[in-house]
């Protein structure tokens, strides 16, 4: 029973809530990197502040990853102290 809920709640999350354009990835890497610049925070500490992996996070930065998960991305929004809209405008 919980395997068909997960099932279903992930196909209508991915399709309902989840979704970013092309547009909205490029420009997490670019203003993923300008914004830890600005707030001098290192790699290292963005691995204490949200246990994802260093190199991960190096990824994002440099445009490999190019789509990385929701979770993901929620969870250096949260470290970096700024919100969604800011990462991905």
């Amino acid at each position: 029973m919980f395997v068909l809920f997960f099932i279903f709640w992930y196909n209508y999350a991915k399709q309902n809530f989840y979704i970013m354009t092309k547009e909205q990835i490029s420009k997490i890497s670019k203003n993923f990197k300008k914004i830890r610049n600005e707030k001098k925070l290192s790699k290292s500490f963005l691995v204490m502040k949200t246990g994802l992996d260093y190199h991960t996070i190096s990824k994002i930065e440099n445009g490999i990853t190019p789509d990385p998960r929701i979770n993901t991305v929620v969870k250096l929004v949260r470290a970096l102290e700024i919100s969604l809209d800011d990462l991905i405008k």
